[in-house]
């Protein structure tokens, strides 16, 4: 966990520091010193505003529903609180009539001896950790701008077919919230480049007025985006509330029993 973080805060430091501070150094320098620019020096104070404002970015709703959500997709409870549009649910049915019903090898369901759900065994979690931890290392390492939430994802997804969690319960709701995730890697790619365009298109025809123009739209955006995923995740809740998921003790709980 402490190479994954590690990883992580690397690579996405780099992503998130370097568009904003390159333009904000093009901005201040001349048009020559510009163009004779090899290499731009970046403060070390600065990388380090950026990482405690990726922390705290870590801490709010929308951080945390991702974050809740991957672990649902490759949980090994059978009820899971998820959305996936119809047509990816009917493609992940499809898909699951040609796999083989072999037997599970993930242990069943279990809570904690604090009450929590256990979504991953040890060996699962260890597998996820130290996999995506060392591909986001490689890809740093080769100046690779690789997604972690991508790599973090794509490895709950193989960990979750390996070991067949994805094919009992709620199997047709976790694969297709995996295709609807991977069609939205591409849809995300297309939005931004159709809002970078126009944003750069107003700013170059309206300037301030444009830039303007440009912050209501997106302030617009999120407020709308932000009441509808609530609505939405509020429906999928309630919607689960009368599924109980039969649980089985942990080890420690039996062993307490026991005694």
């Amino acid at each position: 966990m402490i190479c994954l973080a590690f990883a992580f805060g690397q690579n996405d430091l780099a992503n998130c520091a370097s568009p904003g501070i390159s333009a904000f150094w093009l901005w201040r320098q001349s048009e020559q010193s510009v163009a004779q620019a090899t290499q731009i020096t970046i403060p070390v104070w600065v990388l380090f505003v950026c990482g405690c404002l990726l922390v705290a970015g870590m801490m709010t709703e929308n951080a945390q529903r991702v974050t809740r959500a991957q672990v649902n997709v490759g949980s090994q409870f059978d009820r899971v609180a998820l959305y996936a549009p119809e047509w990816c649910r009917a493609a992940a049915r499809w898909l699951l009539r040609f796999f083989p019903h072999h037997p599970e090898l993930a242990p069943p369901p279990m809570v904690s001896p604090q009450g929590k759900k256990v979504h991953y065994d040890a060996l699962r979690a260890a597998v996820i950790s130290s996999v995506s931890a060392g591909v986001i290392a490689l890809a740093s390492s080769r100046g690779l701008p690789v997604s972690t939430t991508y790599v973090a994802f794509a490895a709950v997804i193989a960990t979750g077919l390996a070991d067949r969690v994805l094919a009992r319960g709620d199997a047709d709701l976790k694969i297709g919230r995996a295709i609807w995730v991977v069609v939205s890697w591409f849809l995300a790619a297309v939005i931004a480049m159709v809002a970078t365009a126009g944003v750069a298109r107003l700013i170059y025809h309206l300037g301030l007025v444009g830039l303007v123009i440009a912050l209501a739209i997106n302030l617009t955006v999120r407020f709308y985006s932000q009441k509808k995923a609530d609505e939405q995740e509020n429906r999928i809740h309630r919607r689960r509330e009368g599924q109980p998921q039969p649980l089985q003790k942990t080890e420690t709980e039996i062993h307490v029993g026991l005694e």
